[in-house]
Order: structure tokens, then sequence, then C-alpha cells
């Protein structure tokens, strides 16, 4: 007969064991929805606070981008996760501003007339992107100052300017009622400036067309350097008028170019003109805000995994902003780049709840905007072991996901990189766009240059890219959550394998041409930072011209063809006056050598 009292006690005891295990998972339940709930709270604070009016756009030498890295530094820190650096820090300097000093001066004379000199800031301004030298010389008019071989425009035709001082238009000429015009692409100073220095001209004189303000342009400093060689001023019309005779044939000249289509220069009577611009640079210290994990496993402390952002934006536009409006207005810069930062620090956060076997470095980097400066500064100072370190995950504009698509860069640097992908793509649904090549418009660049594997989240360009418009409502958050949630996953998939991942060199992907003023590519990666031997290379792509002709990362291009290479404006143009076949001798500094290499040109 069985044993009622002992079947009664085995039911209570499963009763409870039952209760017990419900009690246990509905807490586990309740801790992941706390956790998850808790992500989404922080990503909203986070992007809230750095994308606020009163960040100011976040640029880097203003007090408001100060205050965003003491602000994610003291996040980092409250999350756990440990400074490096000058707590959290990492000081660089940054090209911020620039101011006239004694000696910028501009006068005219004709024949043996009293010379008429001219006020600064009232009637004329040096531009920031002129050297700071003088000019001296004869006037020739240059229409908008454009050589343009393949649109068969050239203001320069017939004309020998050689230390000569030219006026010509801002802009660029608008046949018809095209807004954007053939020669559009020819419109930005640093192009004119050297196309007018490569002339043989010594000084340039820019003037308003009739449809401009004809208000003297603020001076700003260069974005990364100046264009050696030549003085250049912005004047006002009224100053420039009498130089064609008066206010009417100014008109004229600019008519007969838009009418007939096509340049109307020529010698301006018996002008001369005498002009100095002396300018004084300043740099400003900002900073990369840096923290990290240690790793639980001992033998890994030096195979590091690098989660960073760039958390500055381009503060009240000017250089960089696509505002129409071309009037200052604070650019929050929400999906780019508080969206990322966002991400970046929720990341920390949760690594730092649960340490992993390799220690995981996050970073916000600053200066990205004025041409990766940040990440480039630290891959060339880097606090940690870099040669050992396993790979660096980029996020930059991740909060406009729609219809769970996202574009991840650099799937080909690493063989294990499409596998992990395949593996976490069915828990998220992503609909995602592979793009295997390392080099790009972002911080990933700077450390695929260093041959480490990399992977760059972005969910889509949008028409508020890099306008006022860039806000905080527009932020989907709910694909920003699940963003984070799956970079964390891919970090700690990493982080917990067994070997590093095995970096790949991948190939280019196809490009669609960026600008009218090229028609071919070489495939270097440029170092942004000023160097005072020519233009930096931080690396060359695969399958490129620049490959193929042997150029490597570390090369610093002095001459291109018969132009000599300063700086990187010294370079674009260069690119501008070749065709795809062209074979091009090329100069370059390795080891202190000079190296020289020839190398052909392909279409864009």
């Amino acid at each position: 007969m069985l044993d009622m009292t002992i079947f009664n006690k085995r039911a209570i005891f499963m009763a409870f064991t039952i209760a017990f295990c419900v009690m246990l998972l509905k807490s586990g339940c309740a801790q992941h929805n706390n956790e998850a709930i808790q992500t989404r709270k922080n990503l909203e604070a986070h992007v809230n606070y750095l994308a606020s009016d009163e960040m100011r756009g976040r640029k880097p030498g203003s007090p408001e981008i100060e205050q965003a890295a003491e602000y994610l530094a003291s996040e980092l820190k409250k999350a756990g996760v440990s400074p490096l650096g000058d707590d959290y820090r990492q000081y660089f300097n940054v090209i911020t501003g620039v101011s006239t000093r004694k000696g910028n001066q501009y006068s005219v004379v004709a024949g043996r007339s009293a010379p008429t000199s001219f006020t600064l800031g009232e009637n004329y301004i040096p531009i920031g992107l002129s050297a700071n030298t003088g000019a001296a010389g004869k006037l020739f008019f240059v229409g908008y100052g454009i050589s343009a071989d393949d649109k068969n425009y050239d203001d320069y035709a017939g004309l020998d300017v050689k230390d000569a001082i030219v006026v010509m238009f801002r802009g660029f000429p608008r046949f018809g009622n095209d807004p954007h015009g053939p020669l559009a692409s020819f419109a930005e100073l640093h192009y004119k400036l050297i196309n007018a220095r490569e002339k043989g001209a010594s000084g340039v004189i820019l003037v308003d067309t009739q449809e401009m303000k004809d208000e003297l342009i603020p001076l700003s400093p260069p974005e990364m350097s100046n264009v050696n060689g030549i003085a250049a001023i912005h004047a006002k019309r009224e100053i420039i008028e009498p130089l064609f005779g008066g206010p009417a044939e100014l008109k004229k000249a600019e008519q007969k170019i838009l009418t007939d289509k096509s340049p109307a220069s020529r010698r301006l009577s018996s002008w001369e003109a005498r002009m100095n611009v002396a300018l004084e640079i300043h740099q400003t210290g900002t900073a990369n805000i840096i923290g990290i994990i240690p790793g639980t496993n001992p033998e890994l402390q030096n195979e590091t995994i690098i989660v960073g952002a760039h958390y500055d934006h381009i503060g009240m536009g000017g250089a960089g902003s696509r505002d129409d409006s071309g009037e200052p207005a604070i650019h929050n810069g929400a999906d780019d780049n508080a969206s990322g930062t966002a991400a970046v620090v929720e990341i920390g956060r949760l690594v730092a709840a649960n340490p992993l076997p390799r220690p995981v470095l996050v970073m916000g980097f600053s200066a990205e905007e004025m041409g990766l400066l940040g990440s480039a500064y630290f891959v060339e100072n880097p606090l940690v072991d870099l040669d050992n370190s396993v790979t660096m995950i980029n996020l930059d504009m991740v909060g406009r996901m729609e219809n769970r698509s996202v574009v991840i860069n650099g799937t080909g640097t690493a063989t294990e990189w499409p596998t992990m992908l395949d593996s976490l793509q069915s828990k998220y649904n992503f609909q995602i766009t592979r793009n295997k090549d390392g080099f790009g418009p972002s911080d990933h660049s700077s450390f695929y240059s260093k041959k480490m594997p990399v992977l760059s989240m972005f969910t889509g360009l949008h028409d508020d890219y890099h306008r006022p418009e860039d806000d905080i409502e527009k932020i989907n958050f709910g694909g920003l959550d699940s963003l984070t949630h799956f970079t964390y996953d891919i970090v700690k998939h990493i982080a917990m394998q067994q070997n590093k991942p095995t970096f790949v060199e991948a190939a280019e992907a196809p490009r669609a041409r960026s600008s009218m003023s090229f028609r071919v590519r070489m495939g270097t990666v440029p170092d942004y930072n000023e160097n005072p031997k020519g233009m930096r290379i931080t690396g060359v792509k695969v399958g490129s011209p620049a490959e193929k002709a042997g150029l490597k990362g570390g090369d610093i291009i002095t001459a291109f063809g018969d132009l000599e290479i300063k700086n990187i404006y010294d370079y674009t143009f260069a690119l501008g006056k070749f065709a795809p076949g062209d074979v091009v001798l090329i100069k370059v500094i390795r080891d202190d050598k000079v190296v020289e290499l020839s190398a052909e040109l392909e279409a864009l």
C-alpha cells in the first residue's frame, strides 16, 4: 500500500520547488525588463543633453564642448568605467580662430596718380585661407577665377597674370535657371586661390556678385590649413567699381559672362595694387574622452576592444553646414552624433556591469567634423597597446533607423565578421547593408589605417544632415535602443572568442562620382593634420592606383605631376587637373628619403 505521508511530503516539496522557480523566472524577467527600460531612459537622457540648444552644436574649442566632455566623463564614472588619460581626457589642439595683426594693407593706384589706401574691416578684410604674404602688381579681372578644361571654360585663357593681382567674383556663373550649373563645383575658395597661384598670380581680390549682400565675409579660420604662396582679401563692390569705370561697368562685366556663357577677362586699364595680409591663427585645446573596463582574463589584458563615437558637431554652422540660409544657427547634431555617443556611453555601462574576458575601451572623439582629428591623434598617441588591440567599433549617425535598416561598414576587414553578423542578425531582424571597405568618412578609418579590423554602424543619410533641423524629436529611440544592444552583443561575442579576429585588407567599394571637378581617383587616405613637408597619408585603399603605384601609409606627398603639394588643398586641386589614364609622377618622403613613384589614374 502506498505511503500517503511520503506522497504528501513529495507533493509539497515539488509544489514549493515549482513556485520558487517561477518566482526566480519572474524576477529574472523583471530584471531584464527593468534593464531594457533603463537603457532606453539613458539613451534619451544622453541625446537630450548633448543635442540641446544649450550645447550650441558642441564645436571644438567652444565652452559648450567642454560641458559635453565633462558630462561624458561624469556619466562614465557613474557607470563604473575607469578613466584613461588625464581624468578621462586625452588633450590635443585644434585650429579654432584667426585674427588680424599689424601689417594688413590694401591700396590701388592708376598711372602717376597718388595711391588710394583702404580701411581694414570697413572696405576690405583678409580671407582666412590666405597666406601671410604680400603682393604688388598689375590688376586683371578674371571673372570667377575658374579653369575647367573639360567644361570648355577658362577665365584665365589668353592672359598672362604672372606676379599680378587678380579680381574675381565669389561663387560660380549660373548659366540659365540651373541653380547647380556645370561649374558649381569650382566655387570653393581654396580652389580659386590655388588656381590663381598656379596661373602665376601673387594676390587675389574677391568681390560679391550683384545678387549677394555685398557685406564683408567674417574672418574665419581655415578648416585645416591655409593656401600657401598667395595673398587674398575680400573687398566691397564700392572700392572695386572704380577699377571698371563705375558701378554700371562692373555689372556689365558680370552680365556679359552670364549672357555669353564664356569668360570676359581683361587687364583693368592702368590700375595697379599693393596688398599685404598678416593673420594670426589661434589654437585651442580639446579632448577625447576615454574610459576602460578591464578584462577578467589576465592573459588577454592587452587585447583591447575599442568602441567609439565622435561627440563634436559644427556649432553655429559656417564651414560644413548645409543650411540654405547661410545665417548662424544652432546645429544640434542629434543624429550626428549625439546618437552614437549616447550608445557608446550605454555600452560602457552594460560592460562595466558584467565585465568581459577582454578589456573594453569606450571613447568619445573630438574634432571628427574637422577631419577625424581626435581619432587620428589617438592612433598616433595611443593610451593602450594598439598593436595587440582586437578591433574598433564605431557608431556614427545611428539615430534615424527606418524599417529596421542598418548599414555596417568594414564587414570585409576580418574573416570572422560575416559569420558573426549572420548569427546576430536573426536575433534583431535587422535589414543589414554590408560594406566591406574599412576606410570611410568617420573615425573607424583612423584605426583601419593601423591594420585593425573595424566595424562602423550607420542608419543612413538624411536631408537634415549638417543642418539645424537635425534635432532630438527626429530620433528613433526604439531603433537606437536596438542598435545599442546589437553592438553590445557584438562586443560580447568578440570579447569571448578564443582567438582575435583575423585582419583583412578589404577592397574599396564602388562609389558614385562625388564632384563634377574630379574625374580620377587615387585611393589615398589623407591625414588632415598639417605637415610642414607636404601632405601625409595614413593609408591606401586595396586595388587603388595608389596601392599599385607603391604608396604606403605614412608617406608624405610633396609633388603630384608638376604641382607642388603642401597640404590637402593642393592635393585635391592637383587631382582635378588630370583625366583617367594619365600617368603621373609622384614624389613622397618616406623614412626621411625622397621616393619617386608613378601612378596611372583611374576613373572615379
